[in-house]
């Protein structure tokens, strides 16, 4: 932000995204926020939703926006949808679709030529592809689990408007039974912090599959205890 503000940048975009209940082949709903009234209402007449405060992406941009607003800049945060199951790895689908909607506040879509990367989407979505494929041919518990969310997310996805974000992470996935004790030490967490420790000590203990599956079970509310606690 300071070297913005030394070469008289007037506005900031900032760009991210959250992990939600989304599917792959969804386009990702794009949100942001803005530093002033006039902003956002700018961003709302585009068909740009606010950003709703739980997620950790909002929190994010909050910081960035305020960073940007005591240097006298405008602001314009953008974050986008990105399915928890992709989350370590770059979704190019999520990188397109803030892409498209910048090109659109800029005003440069006839400039900005997206064929490779559009090119680039269509090799990472049939890998996703052909990764769920082997998962559904494996007797594998956790397969078996990330198998059935992917099949609610579809029928959701059939259901959702087109232009409607997920927003929000859902509980929809079937928790393992070697998770359970973990789910039980999350739900008393969530009402009694002096909990938290105690949760973030036994996460730290599980294998790297285990966490990411809790992060996919219990989401942007999990993060943020661990957000909130973390030594």
């Amino acid at each position: 932000m300071e070297v913005a503000q030394a070469l008289k940048v007037e506005r900031v975009y900032i760009a991210g995204a959250f992990a939600t209940d989304v599917h792959h082949k969804a386009e990702p709903g794009v949100m942001g926020l803005a530093s002033n009234t006039i902003l956002l209402q700018n961003l709302k007449t585009m068909g740009i939703p606010v950003v709703p405060p739980m997620n950790i992406a909002f929190n994010l941009n909050v910081f960035l926006t305020g960073a940007a607003m005591q240097s006298g800049m405008d602001v314009i945060g953008l974050v986008a949808e990105s399915p928890f199951y992709t989350v370590e790895q770059v979704n190019l689908k999520v990188s397109g679709a803030l892409v498209r909607q910048l090109c659109r506040l800029l005003d440069i879509e006839s400039l900005v030529n997206l064929a490779d990367i559009q090119e680039m989407m269509a090799v990472q979505e049939k890998r996703i592809d052909e990764r769920i494929a082997e998962l559904r041919n494996s007797n594998d518990e956790k397969a078996r689990a990330l198998i059935d969310y992917l099949e609610i997310l579809e029928k959701k996805q059939r259901e959702r408007p087109s232009a409607e974000p997920a927003i929000t992470p859902r509980k929809t996935i079937p928790i393992p039974d070697s998770l359970k004790p973990i789910a039980v030490l999350y739900e008393k967490a969530r009402k009694d912090k002096t909990h938290a420790r105690h949760l973030i000590a036994e996460l730290d203990k599980l294998s790297h599959d285990d966490r990411m599956q809790m992060l996919k079970i219990f989401g942007g509310e999990l993060l943020e205890i661990i957000q909130r606690n973390k030594p």
